[in-house]
């Protein structure tokens, strides 16, 4: 599995709570931001699957389609193998379009968006999955009806909360009535699997606030829900009003969401996330699970060939600077990890899964004493594999991980207690080297 990523960094207005690349009153902006993410994706994608020439570049779909982006393009690129039907080579799994505030684009901007992607990427009818994000009071039904027919698949909706007065708290720019009448369309529209948004631990909130907001959204039965705890960063609004995250608050609330959830027939799958038997996120399965995406727009990140690496979040040097094959767009960074500090986040993202992550031998011997300290504390467990049945003393050792199967030594899977996915920090600082 592997997936794209394309970042739309536009906001309204920016949530006190936001630490996200995002930016308000920059709409003037998009348009420009959208030839350079149109460059962007030519050129990354044309790099990864081609070899390198002076040739002119040769495409499938006539040249004339490519000038209505306005892309500012290098003056040689290289050639593209292509697959039948007309779309580059490699084809990823899934896409997510994210934010910022996607929906915030207007509808002639999403259908330019949009065109690029089936232009550059492949048709989006063609991915297993496309998550487009949305606030409420920026999804009207005309945007609905053209994301449903370019063959988005998947909607993320950000509700927060059923109480009007804790978003004006979290200075969201919206109504629950707003939620109402978006969610209300894009089931018209015929939308099956959407996922909703919301937030524990807003200063004033109480469990009665969390728990009205869980019956709201049990009631609608949307595939998919994500809950986050409120996390102060430094930059955000919060964070200047010195405003403190109630930490033992917060806890209680998850536990009820957790509980409550689950009762109502939602896998608990992941740390934040809770969907219907089929439902669960593709997309971020596959960073959960170490797998390759590729980035696109201000701030983005990829993970190719064991490297990762992020563009810069300045959205100016973004859009100006002048597209090249060989360093362009700007890097905030990149890395290579290897060796204990890649196998340390390796376990990282598995153990953010309710499935955890295989114990191998290699795992365990790497970081015993991580594994020791966290079983002793009983914040994780080890489940045996299948047809092992454990014997004897229960002491920490390779016999508990291991077992004969099939004429076969099979590794366990360390994992996460769910009550304790709360401060799943805590243990993954265990692995960091």
């Amino acid at each position: 599995m592997s997936g794209y990523y394309i970042h739309i960094p536009f906001c309204k207005s920016r949530c006190y709570y936001c630490d996200f690349t995002s930016y308000a009153n920059k709409s003037f902006q998009i348009n420009s931001y959208l030839d350079a993410l149109a460059a962007e994706l030519l050129i990354r994608q044309s790099k990864l699957c081609s070899y390198k020439t002076t040739k002119p570049l040769h495409f499938e779909i006539p040249i004339h389609k490519f000038k209505k982006f306005n892309t500012p393009l290098p003056s040689t690129l290289p050639v593209r193998r292509r697959r039948s039907g007309g779309y580059p080579l490699p084809f990823f799994d899934t896409l997510y379009i994210g934010g910022g505030t996607p929906s915030f684009l207007s509808l002639k901007q999403i259908h330019r968006l949009l065109e690029a992607i089936n232009l550059y990427l492949g048709p989006l009818k063609k991915f297993k999955e496309v998550t487009f994000e949305a606030n409420p009071d920026s999804l009207s039904m005309e945007k609905i009806k053209a994301l449903k027919n370019y063959g988005i698949n998947r909607m993320s909706i950000g509700l927060q909360t059923t109480n009007d007065k804790l978003l004006n708290t979290l200075g969201r720019k919206t109504a629950v009535s707003d939620f109402t009448k978006a969610y209300s369309n894009l089931k018209s529209a015929g939308f099956k699997n959407i996922n909703i948004d919301i937030i524990c631990g807003i200063p004033g909130q109480t469990l009665q606030d969390l728990n009205q907001t869980l019956l709201h959204i049990i009631k609608l039965k949307s595939a998919h829900i994500s809950i986050y705890g409120l996390e102060i960063h430094k930059g955000t609004v919060f964070f200047k009003k010195k405003i403190k995250s109630d930490g033992d608050m917060a806890f209680k609330m998850y536990e009820m969401a957790r509980k409550t959830l689950n009762k109502a027939g939602y896998e608990h799958y992941e740390i934040s996330n809770f969907a219907r038997k089929g439902y669960q996120s593709k997309h971020n399965m596959n960073y959960w699970q170490n797998g390759e995406y590729m980035g696109f727009g201000c701030s983005a990140a990829s993970y190719l060939n064991g490297t990762r690496s992020k563009n810069t979040k300045n959205l100016a040097a973004y859009i100006n600077s002048k597209p090249s094959l060989n360093d362009w767009p700007p890097l905030e960074y990149s890395e290579t990890l290897s060796g204990k500090e890649k196998l340390g986040e390796q376990i990282i993202l598995g153990l953010r899964t309710a499935k955890g992550i295989v114990l191998s031998k290699h795992i365990f011997i790497e970081f015993k004493d991580s594994v020791e300290k966290l079983l002793k504390l009983g914040l994780v467990e080890v489940t045996p594999p299948p047809a092992y049945r454990l014997k004897g003393d229960l002491k920490i050792q390779k016999s508990r991980y291991t077992g004969q199967a099939g004429g076969g030594v099979k590794a366990g899977r360390l994992k996460i207690k769910p009550k304790y996915f709360y401060i799943s920090n805590r243990i993954f600082a265990e692995f960091v080297i």
